[in-house]
């Protein structure tokens, strides 16, 4: 789909501007605001290996694709799948949040 926004492979001040039509108030990338909190309701703390271990990467692919729409992920029951998102998302700017110079 030509000119489809996207929510992975993006710079972020991309990514808060299109943000900006869908969510006006919010400072912060809805989507680590979405996926952070989806982490600690999926108890988080007690899973083992929390951002180590890799979410299904079936499950990470679906939920990728929601989140590209901007659609909050659905169907949540494995704490690894957020978190998976949340690296691959953090991994996919185009630039980095901390620059390579430091």
């Amino acid at each position: 789909m030509p000119g489809r926004r996207k929510a992975f492979s993006v710079y972020l001040e991309m990514w808060m501007k299109m943000q900006k039509t869908r969510f006006p108030d919010r400072q912060l990338p809805w989507i680590l605001t979405s996926l952070s909190d989806e982490v600690l309701h999926l108890n988080a703390r007690e899973t083992e290996g929390i951002f180590r271990v890799p979410g299904d990467v079936d499950e990470v692919n679906v939920q990728k694709l929601r989140v590209d729409r901007f659609e909050p992920p659905v169907g949540l029951i494995d704490a690894h799948v957020p978190a998976s998102l949340l690296k691959l998302w953090f991994r996919e700017l185009l630039e980095p949040i901390i620059p390579e110079a430091l």
